[in-house]
């Protein structure tokens, strides 16, 4: 594909309409049923770190708060950030897949993944010879000579996950990145055992490494973390822990605030109630709802 044909996002209010739909691009939003509900069949990778009872609420499908102008902004930031690295690893002949959606009905989990890069470096496409001048080609040429020199050729198939955060947050980050980046990262790996062919590789089974890459959007610079074992052992145990819930009805208690590193849980509650954060008329709610579907499945 022509770089040409991927611009960016061309305003701040369609790069904001994009994040904040981009689930629905790759998934029918389910019909509202008489509670005024849209339970999913699925919890999102991007959640699965964070407060259980959220991510119960999340998936029965409670409307959320709307971003305000500031949210927006950042995640405008991140979103070019990201494109822009993306842009870099294509330069460099090694961009594989970017923005990869699964979802397996058995795990009841569904994500995208950012981007897959790697493998043997690829030749500038003869077309571009053709349409674009000769300072470009050189300029892609030796792009993809550093690339070689730098991660060798073939270069390690990695899996992406970027994160952009302040720079405090970036400062202060623990050595093994923040706990709700750590389970989304490994809850695409679950999803990638599940379907190796969703990835689009030559030989689906072979990814060298995962890894987190985390960008700091004030002072710039940024870390790579790679993915451990124990993450996916972690988002597993959540993820069984969130389907026997579904299934049972045995709601799990709010932690919204108690997790060390992602403690903003409390104040940036989607469904906060007098009583504090995931109020329990929600789940009275929720149980009406999924008594008129034949209960919890």
């Amino acid at each position: 594909m022509d770089l040409r044909d991927e611009a960016p996002w061309p305003t701040n209010r369609m790069r904001g309409l994009y994040i904040a739909t981009f689930d629905d691009m790759f998934h029918e939003p389910p019909a509202e049923d008489p509670e005024g509900l849209r339970p999913r069949d699925y919890f999102s990778c991007s959640s699965l770190g964070r407060c259980m009872r959220f991510q119960i609420l999340q998936r029965a499908g409670f409307p959320k708060h709307e971003l305000d102008d500031g949210a927006r902004s950042r995640m405008d930031i991140g979103s070019q950030l990201h494109y822009l690295y993306s842009q870099r690893v294509a330069h460099f002949g090694l961009r594989l897949a970017r923005e990869v959606a699964i979802t397996d009905t058995d795990l009841e989990l569904s994500g995208h993944i950012d981007l897959i890069w790697g493998g043997p470096i690829q030749e500038v496409p003869e077309e571009w010879r053709i349409v674009r001048k000769p300072d470009w080609i050189f300029f892609l040429q030796e792009l993809r000579r550093r690339a070689a020199e730098r991660f060798g050729d073939p270069a390690p198939v990695t899996v992406d996950e970027l994160k952009t955060v302040a720079g405090g947050s970036f400062k202060h980050m623990p050595a093994d990145g923040y706990p709700h980046y750590r389970n989304q990262l490994a809850g695409y790996r679950l999803l990638a055992l599940a379907h190796p062919d969703a990835l689009g590789l030559p030989q689906p089974k072979i990814v060298d490494r995962w890894q987190l890459v985390v960008f700091n959007r004030e002072g710039g610079g940024s870390r790579e973390i790679p993915m451990r074992q124990a993450w996916v052992d972690e988002a597993q145990e959540r993820l069984g822990t969130l389907r026997e819930a579904w299934r049972t009805g045995s709601w799990p208690n709010c932690t919204c605030g108690a997790t060390e590193g992602i403690r903003w849980e409390a104040k940036l509650c989607d469904y906060p109630g007098p009583s504090g954060c995931c109020q329990q008329s929600l789940l009275e709610r929720l149980e009406a709802s999924l008594a008129m579907n034949g209960g919890p499945s």
